[in-house]
């Protein structure tokens, strides 16, 4: 009996002894959270002459010991910590730590380092244990060497890519940066997107962008055989929307690879979506030529055209001689496809064409009817052709028939943006015919619930509403407004230019000027008058330079400096006062490009 007493009694000793312990290390970790640090030291203290108390009070002893009178006691606690768990490296780490922060002798320093270097070499993981815990403790260079050196033991170049990125940026050294990435695609072909995704957010220079391009083009001479320079020095110029420059990585990619114009398709996509239709006819007709029975081929004489459209379009006065020119190059178009899906959308764009440019609305109607057909299978460009054709309704001033289709969209491509641009519209259509609440309220639903282009639109438009409201209740001055915006839309040119400056007339003081002002300007830039559209945009420069249409005007005047009169110093001086006074316009990126560009930068 007396046997199994005392073997009870001995089992429970070494627990009642633990559970001591625990209440007196809660006893310590209290006085820390009440800031009496002499107690808490002194409580862990006693409790770190027994050795299994250690890995309990280790990081809550070491941090409350930050005085350069602590060192020696902590230094003398954490050699114990190394003397009885000599395979826990963290105590390893915070002794070179506390050596660094308090040892004035560098050379002792350094010495401690090279006994830490020996110590992690005996195990791989342990390098970049310890590298992330020096970065933590902002020792970046020893992090670095670190890291480095645990390459070289065990000769794995690619080794710690991240967090040797992380150090370069810490210190702003991007070459460095540029340098490790270029050393990991090398063995690392298949994880450019993870090289794509560093340089993406550490290249933000042109002196950056430089450097990357230069050494891109020593590798790839260098390395012919390696794909992967190219690949990266495509993505580069795409970035930079040097479009000439990504060609001829394109062509080359695209020639080792599928040779199958796959490359310059996506590349010719890249440039449509910028409005680098200049850029975009030169990639598609390289496509046009080399890839002569593939899908690539139709893409490219369809996208040639489409092309040329919106370089005709946007060059004003727009040429009646390029119009024609235009209509029958599609018309070969739709001959040389001849297949019923593919010329859907070459279709449609011809009717607009027809309607808008060559007053030719009743042939534009049954085009688009046809191809409301064609398009039965496919619901988008049926649905697209279906907002075309309302649109030309509402030219003809056939607004009933424009509303039914515009719903009719809304309702088949509910949630997706052609269907918000059939709400836009009808929101626009119920605005022209001074129809302001029910207008609102599609804007306010369109600010919400789409994309941005389209939100931005529904914004301004129901801003507009609600201010001129607030002014006028009556709403005399957005009603005459907004007839001459159908009016606009219908393109009669000298009615709307007409309405438009008695309008200045009737409400001189309507907070409808500027708007009134900027589409003066629109106009007079469209036919050709550029002295009278700078004359117009100057006005909102000048005298509305607080109003949200300001930077619109500048770029607007910019832009008949640059590309319609030609005077680049102007243009460039104009871009400049934009950059510098509108610095939250969403006009800068591009303003910075083109007074890049004009300032003979290198792109």
């Amino acid at each position: 009996m007396w046997m199994r007493t005392l073997f009870c009694f001995l089992i429970i000793i070494p627990f009642l002894v633990l559970g001591q312990e625990t209440e007196e290390i809660n006893i310590a970790k209290e006085y820390i959270l009440a800031g009496d640090m002499i107690k808490a030291k002194d409580s862990y203290a006693k409790l770190s002459k027994k050795s299994e108390n250690i890995p309990l009070i280790f990081s809550d002893y070491v941090s409350i010991m930050t005085n350069k009178e602590d060192f020696n006691e902590i230094n003398k606690f954490i050699k114990k910590a190394i003397k009885f768990y000599p395979n826990n490296i963290y105590y390893k780490l915070d002794h070179y730590v506390l050596i660094k922060s308090y040892e004035s002798n560098s050379k002792n320093v350094e010495k401690e380092f090279q006994s830490l270097m020996k110590e992690i070499s005996i195990n791989k993981e342990w390098f970049g244990i310890a590298g992330s815990y020096l970065m933590n403790k902002k020792c970046e260079e020893e992090a670095l060497k670190i890291f480095i050196n645990g390459r070289k033991t065990w000769n794995d170049p690619y080794m710690y890519i991240e967090e040797i990125v992380q150090i370069y940026s810490l210190s702003g050294d991007i070459n460095a940066i540029i340098d490790e990435v270029l050393i990991y695609v090398a063995g690392h072909t298949n994880e450019l997107t993870l090289a794509e995704n560093i340089l993406q957010e550490y290249i933000n220079n042109d002196k950056a962008f430089t450097y990357l391009e230069e050494k891109l083009y020593s590798s790839i001479q260098k390395y012919p055989n390696e794909l992967v320079y190219n690949e990266l020095l495509y993505w580069i110029m795409v970035q930079k929307k040097n479009f000439n420059k990504a060609l001829i990585q394109a062509r080359a990619i695209d020639k080792r690879k599928t040779n199958d114009g796959r490359k310059l398709v996506a590349l010719a996509r890249i440039a449509i979506e910028n409005k680098a239709y200049e850029d975009a006819i030169n990639i598609l007709s390289i496509i046009k030529k080399e890839q002569k029975n593939n899908d690539a081929y139709d893409y490219a004489i369809k996208n040639i055209i489409f092309s040329k459209e919106e370089l005709i379009k946007n060059k004003y006065p727009v040429n009646a001689i390029d119009i024609n020119s235009l209509s029958n190059d599609y018309q070969q178009l739709i001959k040389e496809i001849n297949k019923n899906q593919s010329i859907v959308e070459p279709l449609r764009k011809w009717a607009l064409l027809k309607a808008f440019y060559l007053n030719q609305r009743d042939t534009a109607i049954v085009m688009l009817q046809s191809v409301i057909k064609l398009a039965a299978n496919d619901s988008y460009q049926r649905d697209y052709a279906k907002v075309d054709l309302a649109d030309i309704y509402l030219l003809n001033d056939e607004p009933w028939e424009s509303v039914l289709l515009y719903y009719q969209v809304e309702k088949t491509q509910k949630e997706q943006t052609l269907g918000y641009e059939a709400k836009l519209k009808n929101a626009k259509l119920s605005y022209f015919k001074g129809e302001f609440q029910l207008a609102k309220e599609h804007l306010d639903v369109l600010k919400i619930a789409t994309t941005r282009e389209i939100a931005n639109d529904a914004l301004y438009l129901s801003l507009m509403i609600r201010d001129n409201i607030i002014e006028d209740s009556t709403g005399t001055a957005l009603m005459y407004y907004s007839k001459i915006g159908l009016l606009i839309f219908q393109n009669k040119i000298p009615q709307a230019l007409d309405s438009l400056n008695k309008m200045l007339v009737i409400f001189p003081y309507s907070s409808l000027t500027d708007d009134v002002y900027y589409d003066i300007a629109k106009i007079y830039r469209k036919i050709g008058k550029y002295d009278l559209a700078i004359v117009a945009s100057q006005k909102i420069i000048t005298d509305y330079a607080s109003e949200i249409l300001a930077d619109d005007a500048l770029m607007l005047q910019a832009k008949i400096y640059e590309d319609d009169i030609k005077n680049l110093e102007k243009a460039k001086e104009v871009y400049q006062n934009l950059l510098l006074n509108y610095s939250s316009s969403i006009y800068c990126d591009e303003a910075r490009k083109r007074f890049r560009l004009l300032r003979g930068d290198k792109l």
